[in-house]
């Protein structure tokens, strides 16, 4: 019958899997994970059960590639998690809860957004608090990188909104900065929300950085000395955050 067909298929794709060599294994592992083809995933390391740890296409981990592509899925994490996916191995630097933030998934192809995603990594055992070699933790890449959707989705599991950039973070003009002061960074469109998220969450807006400044100081610093590349509208977003801040400490 039917059901017989289809578990001959599934021996013949086995078969062809197990005499791939480990390079075309490789470039065929990631082809799945980056197509979302769950099934295939499954047989390829079953096949070469090796690989589920090792750098394949750029120098990228299975379970990075997956958390990052744009047909992501809890549903193929858990196939790489069954197979011994270490949710602590870095590409890059990078772990698995850093590469699934700022990532097209969610907005584009068919992949799942953050929340589940990250959700799963956690349960897993992956570290919300991890140090990537700039400095960035997943939440700090997100403030600055990724949509805010990200943001609320590491607060919501527990990321901590008041740790501080290293004082030899990268890029540089992060470096001893609190999170609160990220959105003078970014772009008008952005400032205001990553700031009420982080605000919302019990980011402390009295946190000082490493020179001694509360993140409205240091706004009011730019306001007071602005760079002159800085466009209107950017010091006019500066502005409202400073003011936000204000309140903020008033309660």
């Amino acid at each position: 019958g039917e059901a017989r067909q289809i578990a001959f298929l599934s021996w013949d794709a086995v078969r062809e899997d197990d005499a791939m060599d480990r390079s075309e294994a490789g470039r065929a592992l990631i082809d799945a994970i980056e197509e979302g083809e769950t099934e295939r995933v499954r047989t390829l390391l079953a096949a070469h059960p090796d690989l589920v740890n090792q750098p394949l296409g750029e120098g990228m981990m299975p379970l990075h590639a997956a958390v990052r592509s744009w047909a992501r899925s809890v549903e193929l994490l858990e196939v790489l998690l069954a197979a011994g996916a270490d949710v602590a191995a870095t590409s890059d630097g990078w772990t698995a809860m850093h590469w699934g933030v700022d990532c097209d998934a969610p907005y584009a192809g068919d992949g799942e957004g953050p929340e589940p995603i990250l959700t799963r990594l956690v349960e897993a055992g992956a570290d919300l608090e991890a140090r990537a070699p700039c400095g960035s933790t997943p939440l700090m890449r997100a403030v600055v990188e990724g949509d805010v959707t990200e943001g609320e989705a590491l607060l919501g599991l527990g990321a901590d909104p008041d740790r501080t950039f290293a004082e030899d973070a990268l890029p540089a003009f992060l470096a001893g900065e609190t999170l609160l002061a990220v959105p003078y960074c970014l772009p008008r469109q952005y400032q205001v929300a990553r700031l009420a998220t982080l605000l919302a969450a019990g980011a402390d807006p009295r946190r000082r950085n490493a020179e001694g400044l509360t993140a409205r100081e240091a706004g009011e610093r730019t306001l007071a000395e602005p760079e002159e590349d800085m466009e209107a509208a950017f010091l006019a977003g500066v502005r409202e955050c400073v003011e936000v801040l204000r309140e903020a400490e008033r309660r």
